[in-house]
């Protein structure tokens, strides 16, 4: 198993040590993402298999990213379903493979979206432009 250090502020795994020059078992460290500063011992861990033929990091951020798209199909799902039907986006007796489709094409979506926007976010903290 490897251990990946991610910074408890954002999860990032944009992590670096500052160098202060002593040699320390528990170092500074700084997230490159959003900025917080603090010790290693406050860092999460995320556990990947060994086995992972990709970078680890790449590997966590598959993990939580295939997580959050279960999460969002699983406790979205009906909300979503429900929300087209009564906007009318779709009709009430639409064929349920047809409403399925569309409710995971939103899910998708949704997914995609807040991806994109997350990778945003962390561009504009890095160039000091985001809030």
């Amino acid at each position: 198993m490897s251990n990946i250090r991610l910074c408890p502020s954002c999860g990032a795994g944009k992590i670096t040590e500052v160098s202060t020059g002593d040699v320390s078992i528990d170092p500074d460290v700084e997230c490159t993402s959003c900025g917080w500063k603090g010790q290693g011992h406050e860092l999460m861990a995320a556990i990947t298999p060994r086995s992972t033929s990709i970078d680890p990091h790449l590997a966590v951020a598959e993990e939580i990213s295939r997580m959050y798209l279960q999460l969002l199909a699983k406790e979205a799902a009906k909300i979503m379903g429900v929300a087209m039907i009564q906007s009318g986006v779709i009709g009430g007796r639409e064929d349920p493979k047809i409403l399925g489709r569309l409710v995971r094409a939103a899910c998708l979506g949704a997914h995609r979206a807040t991806l994109e926007e997350i990778e945003n976010i962390q561009t504009e903290k890095s160039h000091g432009t985001g809030n």
